[in-house]
């Protein structure tokens, strides 16, 4: 297949890339990785490609994500502490500090929730503490009880990313006075599709082949060349710089040595008695057969 320069040539996976992007006009790169059920460090590279190429342009953006506490997560699957105390007071209407704790324990409550969950509901105006009693008011019951409700939900839906953060000040106050979500901001990464590229696409010069950047005598001999877009080399860039390890060259000897000897019947030995031998004379350039060694080899 010969390379047109009028026309430029894509793989498959890019192919799908550029048409969500074309789509969606400008988009986060999580959003296309998620269409696409790619990872997305593997989507990055094909994107820096592609942008080479003149097809995309990214933009990096800095955001603020809101993400869930381990106390936040939990308060989700257990429910809120105020929600299980209102229960309890709700049944009662007026009842003691020490008998919502005892109750509250039959149902698997600890007191340090128990304490939590009065606080709220006091603050929320549900509920006045007097004297040792927690007496209910009637008349907030129903509306806190959809507040926190929608609380409960605004948390749950912080997991799957459904949350639309406006007109939800509110619950991020009391979400991030309480630590039961942390914002934090992240880089992201938004991609556009290109003027050039969108043109190519509705004049269909956005050819899909398989790219190979090397023949092998398989594509030869199988034919399957023809078939192929082989891509241009860009003989300009300099290759990169690899600088080798090697060997000491008295290593190296000491290797070559040890081979002859080993070559010639002697065996190689290791342990403390060479060891000592080695360092308490041949260091010291004591010749095998001198008497010294034989006084101070004791």
């Amino acid at each position: 297949m010969s390379y047109d320069k009028d026309k430029i040539v894509v793989t498959k996976e890019e192919y799908d890339v550029l048409k969500i992007v074309a789509k969606m006009e400008t988009c986060d790169i999580e959003e296309v990785a998620k269409k696409l059920n790619v990872d997305r460090n593997a989507l990055m590279r094909k994107i820096a490609e592609m942008e080479r190429k003149g097809l995309l342009r990214t933009i990096k953006k800095e955001a603020e994500v809101i993400e869930l506490t381990n106390e936040g997560k939990e308060y989700i699957r257990r429910g809120l502490p105020e929600e299980h105390i209102l229960d309890i007071v709700t049944e009662k209407e007026n009842i003691s500090i020490e008998e919502l704790y005892n109750m509250a324990k039959v149902r698997g409550i600890d007191r340090k929730v128990v304490n939590i969950g009065i606080m709220h509901l006091a603050r929320l105006g549900v509920v006045k503490i007097n004297k040792g009693y927690v007496t209910l008011v009637k008349e907030r019951l129903e509306e806190v009880k959809q507040d926190r409700r929608k609380f409960r939900e605004f948390l749950s839906d912080l997991i799957v990313g459904k949350v639309a953060l406006k007109d939800k000040e509110r619950y991020i106050k009391e979400a991030r006075r309480r630590k039961l979500i942390q914002i934090k901001r992240r880089s992201k990464l938004m991609i556009s599709i290109t003027d050039s590229a969108k043109d190519m696409l509705n004049r269909g010069a956005v050819v899909v082949a398989r790219l190979v950047t090397r023949l092998t005598p398989e594509l030869i001999t199988s034919g399957k060349w023809r078939e192929v877009i082989i891509k241009p080399y860009d003989l300009s860039v300099e290759v990169p710089e690899v600088f080798p390890g090697r060997k000491h060259p008295y290593m190296e000897f000491l290797d070559q040595i040890r081979e002859i000897l080993v070559s010639m019947g002697f065996e190689e030995v290791k342990g403390p008695h060479i060891e000592l031998e080695f360092w308490n004379f041949d260091a010291l350039f004591q010749a095998q057969d001198h008497p010294a060694r034989e006084i101070h080899d004791t």
